[in-house]
């Protein structure tokens, strides 16, 4: 039992081994833990007037307005704050929580690409040692959610493809993920796509109107759509106004720069992610075409 547990709590300790040597060294040097971006506050700004209001507004007495790319994370700050007060605290709980989740979700998923537990274990310590995500984990953001989910919605996927179906619960997750980073919808579009063109029209040699998953995305858009159609009748856009403020920044002119601060990224968090990528960016693609 110790031994088949063995993995998952070595998981586990590690994170919450990175999770004190952050807490310790704020509270060492500016003797308080605190949150790093004015994009935190205005995840706690959202969900104390939520608290307080119940309703989605950045300043009470003012109309409501997306200008939260997370409205989960608000959600779930607001039902946690309500119980205990302090959202600061409640936020790095969550992103604790969801930090050591990933790490797991990261082990079960390597579980089902290596036959070695010991890789798998690899995969998850890698991801709770990437200093971005740990950074992520004390940010107060909703970094760690988002990536908990992601890796929850394709364990439900690959499961559900090895039975031959699309994944319903898979569906919720991303919808679930798609409220918590707008990124989300891209990852469902792809699992899609995943599913259509790979499950069926590689492997079976035909597409019909019944390979299409109509119930899994009809799901999905269930839970992905209210909060952009909320945007859309208070801004007249489907994308919070955050969000569109963002990715000015990163428009095609300067989409070449923004790679390489990327890759800069993964080089200062873990060399090993600089020869993983293109690795994996070249076997994944060749080992589901041969259906392994």
């Amino acid at each position: 039992m110790l031994r088949r547990l063995a993995p998952y709590l070595a998981v586990v300790f590690m994170a919450l081994v990175s999770l004190f040597a952050v807490f310790w060294y704020q509270l060492r040097w500016f003797n308080e833990a605190g949150l790093p971006l004015d994009d935190s506050y205005i995840h706690l700004q959202y969900a104390r007037n939520m608290i307080e209001d119940g309703w989605f507004v950045y300043s009470q007495g003012q109309a409501a307005t997306p200008g939260d790319t997370s409205p989960l994370w608000v959600l779930l700050l607001a039902g946690l704050g309500s119980i205990y007060g302090d959202l600061t605290r409640v936020s790095l709980f969550l992103g604790g929580i969801f930090y050591v989740l990933t790490g797991i979700a990261a082990y079960v998923l390597g579980l089902r690409f290596f036959r070695s537990k010991l890789f798998a274990a690899a995969a998850g310590l890698v991801v709770v040692f990437t200093g971005r995500m740990l950074w992520g984990a004390a940010s107060g953001m909703e970094i760690t959610l988002f990536s908990f989910l992601c890796l929850l919605g394709l364990l439900c996927y690959l499961r559900g493809k090895e039975e031959g179906k699309f994944s319903l619960p898979a569906s919720l997750i991303f919808g679930l993920a798609a409220n918590a980073r707008p990124e989300g919808n891209l990852l469902f579009l792809l699992v899609l796509a995943d599913w259509i063109l790979l499950e069926k029209l590689m492997r079976e040699k035909k597409l019909r109107l019944s390979s299409i998953p109509w119930l899994g995305g009809l799901l999905f858009a269930l839970l992905a759509l209210p909060y952009p159609l909320f945007s859309l009748a208070a801004t007249g856009h489907l994308t919070p106004n955050t969000f569109r403020a963002t990715r000015l920044a990163f428009s095609w002119p300067r989409s070449l720069e923004y790679l390489k601060l990327v890759l800069q990224f993964f080089y200062k968090d873990n060399l090993l992610l600089h020869v993983a990528l293109p690795l994996g960016g070249l076997l994944f693609p060749v080992l589901a075409i041969r259906g392994r």
